[in-house]
């Protein structure tokens, strides 16, 4: 395993029969550099998705079982929730007032898979 993709579209209905969709696409890279191992998954937003930067979420596993593992709980956590929650939450990882309310998110968002999280940008 080196990389896996998939799209991933949220939809959800909103107030006075609207539909709100949003399309990204999750990629989760196992990524080897002489004894340096970087695993991650990226997040791009879709066109749907406004100016909303995406996000990254770098694994302290290089263990392919693993990153499939979490691979697929990004793709239903963003199922989920959708992709503008956590996308704002890296984004403005700076303006929390507490360092660790990014990682609180995730431990939250994650649960038991949250020990395989290293952090988010």
């Amino acid at each position: 395993m080196k990389t896996l993709v998939d799209q991933v579209i949220y939809v959800r209905k909103g107030l006075v029969e609207e539909v709100v969709s949003e399309t990204c696409i999750v990629m989760t890279r196992r990524i080897r550099w002489f004894f340096i191992n970087r695993s991650r998954t990226t997040v791009f937003p879709g066109p749907d998705c406004d100016s909303t930067p995406g996000f990254i979420i770098f694994w302290n596993s290089h263990d392919p079982a693993v990153l499939k593992l979490v691979h697929e709980s990004m793709i239903q956590l963003i199922r989920r929730i959708g992709f503008t929650e956590p996308a704002v939450w890296c984004e403005r990882r700076h303006l929390n007032r507490s360092p660790k309310s990014l990682e609180y998110f995730w431990r939250e968002k994650l649960g038991d898979l949250f020990r395989y999280f290293q952090k988010a940008i």
